[in-house]
């Protein structure tokens, strides 16, 4: 247990999105025995991530972002999405609690935090710029990538935290349900239909806005919400054949995260889901054909 808390802090230390996989989906485990476990298992995350984060950076104020992301970011978010899930059983309520604190944690990010965070991200261009010019790239594209990355991380921190924390969050409690410790349906995830007036203020700020910055952050946050429960449609309707292909299933996997076109259909496939709830209706035609039989 202790050892799992300590991976998943160095896990942190280089990606949250990879701590924050690990300490749900492995360290749940334990934690759904006994929710007790929790405050012991991110006590020693903690401490183990604030050790690793300092002798990483060297002392460098960049430590403090790594840190308070790996125990702040990560650590709480864990905390909230778990005792929502083992208390209540409804992933749904679980992912809307984590995506609400991981908004608040990233709105912190970027206003308080935003500055030490371009350094570094200008710090680590200017190592791989060397080796960039070398490899033949033009000292103009190369100027450019850079204004690109700082732009899109300086306006769009926000979404691209909880996207990742989303994903990570999901991810982990998918691996979770695999232990049998404890169950959530997957396949009948479906979010509140009051999610949809979030939808709609985005879209409505959207147009009234000129600056379109904030809108497109709301967008982004929303979206990976409806494509967790279109994935859950297509288990509900292919789980079962996709459980017998492993290779097909991987694959499938692959397509979705590479291919952004299919990713949207599935985000819409889980949106128009609230209206017109496909589960309900397949089930609803299989029962009137079975009673007909």
């Amino acid at each position: 247990m202790l050892v799992t808390a300590v991976i998943a802090a160095l896990l942190a230390a280089f990606s949250p999105f990879l701590g924050l996989i690990f300490l749900i989906g492995v360290g749940g485990r334990y934690i759904v025995k006994d929710f007790r476990q929790i405050y012991v298992i991110l006590a020693v995350y903690s401490l183990a991530a604030g050790l690793i984060g300092y002798l990483l950076s060297g002392g460098e104020p960049v430590a403090m972002v790594s840190i308070l992301d790996s125990v702040i970011g990560v650590g709480v978010g864990v905390y909230i999405l778990l005792y929502v899930l083992i208390h209540h059983k409804r992933f749904e309520y679980a992912i809307l609690f984590f995506a609400l604190y991981s908004l608040l944690y990233a709105g912190f990010r970027q206003f308080f935090l935003m500055e030490i965070i371009l350094t570094s991200i200008k710090s680590s261009i200017e190592i791989v710029q060397g080796y960039a010019i070398n490899s033949g790239l033009k000292e103009d594209d190369i100027e450019s990538l850079i204004q690109s990355i700082v732009y899109t991380y300086t306006n769009y921190s926000i979404a691209i935290w909880v996207i990742s924390a989303l994903t990570g969050a999901y991810l982990g409690a998918v691996a979770l349900s695999k232990s049998k410790l404890i169950f959530w349906n997957h396949k009948a995830i479906r979010m509140p239909y009051s999610l949809v007036y979030a939808l709609v203020a985005v879209l409505v700020t959207f147009i009234i806005l000129r600056n379109k910055t904030v809108s497109l952050n709301g967008l982004l946050i929303v979206a990976p919400l409806y494509l967790i429960q279109g994935v859950a449609v297509l288990d509900f309707f292919w789980g079962k054949f996709l459980a017998r292909t492993v290779i097909l299933r991987f694959f499938l996997m692959i397509a979705l995260m590479l291919n952004p076109y299919m990713m949207i259909m599935v985000t819409f496939t889980g949106l128009f889901d609230v209206w017109f709830n496909f589960r309900k209706i397949y089930t609803k035609e299989d029962l009137d054909e079975n009673h007909l039989s």
